[in-house]
């Protein structure tokens, strides 16, 4: 997406291509872009970083055993857990939407509703900014709830969830049908990125909540579970685009991926669980 709203300043002679410096400096989709890696990568590295500590220092949870040679993923009991593989649906179905919009919606936008790339820079940047904020703010919210105790925490993840995919599916499935009206179309994308980043406080994040103790090596299989779903997706939309009258395509591509999220939505709402499993739990023992 950032390699559509910078080409939107390249000149249209392959001979006269230079960097536009002076114009990237002034343009306010980039610089968002820019504000957002640096809020997200400060979040991740701080993450990466600390959690460790927390984990250990404030949840009271052993990051090892008595001897790291001892130390070894239950990978028996991760595969037999159903509350892991409700993570595992939802991550698959909810990067199936996620990868499909940030690699065909630049196209959707210039070839089936006009707009020119800086255009569609702009409202792919806006959409951005959005997302991050509905995160902070379903975040707050999350923690509110929790704190209060006003839900359980199964219950806040499970209901975040559910706005993050059925707002966005809903959306979605309507583009089709509203594609000559360019203001409904660019509400409804923007309900469904606002609303999506609420996954973020669900599903996306419940292996913290299973297992603590494992989140490390959770959240790497997580993400190549993610980028498989990505993979296929991106392929399988291209696929329908490009072989398919090009109106049934994109109809097909939005129907196919709305689906598939509320599939995967179904599947955590049914298998999902806020409590640390059996297999995660230390299980070292205390010594008098």
């Amino acid at each position: 997406m950032e390699g559509t709203l910078a080409s939107a300043f390249f000149q249209d002679s392959a001979a006269d291509w230079s960097l536009p410096v002076k114009a990237m400096s002034t343009s306010l989709p980039l610089w968002g872009i820019l504000v957002f890696y640096f809020s997200e990568y400060w979040l991740v590295y701080m993450k990466f970083a600390y959690m460790p500590t927390y984990l250990s220092s404030v949840l009271g949870l052993s990051l090892t055993n008595d001897s790291a040679a001892d130390w070894s993923l239950p990978v028996k009991a991760m595969s037999t857990s159903l509350p892991l593989w409700g993570i595992l649906v939802f991550y698959f179905s909810e990067y199936w939407l996620v990868y499909m919009k940030f690699a065909y919606m630049p196209t959707y936008l210039s070839s089936v509703l006009g707009l020119s790339l800086t255009n569609s820079g702009f409202l792919l940047a806006l959409l951005l900014a959005a997302s991050f904020a509905s995160a902070v703010l379903g975040g707050l919210l999350a923690d509110f709830l929790l704190s209060r105790e006003v839900l359980r925490l199964v219950v806040i993840r499970k209901l975040l969830t559910a706005a993050g995919v059925l707002f966005p599916a809903a959306s979605f499935a309507c583009l089709h049908w509203v594609r000559s009206s360019l203001g409904v179309t660019v509400a409804l994308l923007v309900v469904g990125s606002v609303t999506n980043s609420l996954c973020l406080i669900g599903a996306l994040i419940n292996f913290l909540d299973i297992a603590p103790r494992y989140a490390g090596s959770l959240q790497g299989f997580l993400l190549l579970f993610s980028q498989v779903s990505g993979a296929i997706s991106t392929t399988v939309a291209g696929a329908l685009i490009s072989q398919q009258d090009a109106e049934l395509g994109w109809r097909n591509t939005f129907l196919l991926s709305a689906a598939i999220s509320v599939a995967g939505l179904l599947a955590y709402l049914v298998l999902g669980r806020a409590e640390v499993q059996d297999w995660a739990r230390d299980e070292t023992p205390t010594r008098l």
